[in-house]
């Protein structure tokens, strides 16, 4: 019997996503999402050495839509043989002031071929769940303001006349 291994491959899978924040603008933070290998479970998958599942990939949000892509100028994902193969992804919290970021974690199915005639391997993006339903990949974060104290003081002085206690009153206005 005759078998083909085809070599592994670095294939590029194209993975988009939406993040959406409210409470402000999006000014200059940088959010920035995660890509795990993990199994069919979304358990992810820790490397021999390491004690936490490093990422494989990461993305940041470039449109002014809140959107971002995986990579696919570079492919980042190394397939070795045909199968399904599953990703987690999710948001990396940078612990930016004021903001609540989105915990929910999205499973990446994406299956891999390979045709027998050219020995080549493809991959395709076959679906992505959110607590096992099909969805788009959307993280919502909240920005809100930590409340700020200030101390105001004020001295009143008068030229020519003796202040009189009460006889001024200040008012503060926005």
């Amino acid at each position: 019997t005759n078998r083909f291994t085809p070599p592994p491959v670095n294939l590029a899978v194209p993975i988009t996503g939406t993040k959406t924040l409210t409470g402000r603008d999006w000014g200059n933070t940088v959010f920035t999402f995660e890509l795990y290998e993990a199994d069919a479970n979304g358990n992810l998958k820790v490397n021999d050495g390491e004690t936490a599942a490093q990422p494989d990939a990461t993305a940041t949000r470039t449109g002014s839509d809140g959107s971002f892509l995986f990579p696919i100028d570079e492919p980042v994902l190394t397939f070795s043989s045909a199968g399904d193969y599953y990703f987690v992804i999710k948001e990396k919290n940078d612990q930016a002031a004021g903001i609540t970021y989105d915990a929910v974690e999205y499973l990446v199915k994406v299956t891999v071929s390979s045709d027998l005639s050219t020995g080549k391997l493809s991959a395709q993006l076959v679906s992505i769940t959110k607590g096992g339903v099909n969805s788009p990949i959307l993280f919502h974060n909240s920005y809100t303001a930590t409340p700020a104290q200030i101390e105001l003081t004020a001295t009143k002085e008068m030229t020519n006349r003796k202040l009189q206690a009460d006889a001024y009153r200040f008012e503060l206005v926005e």
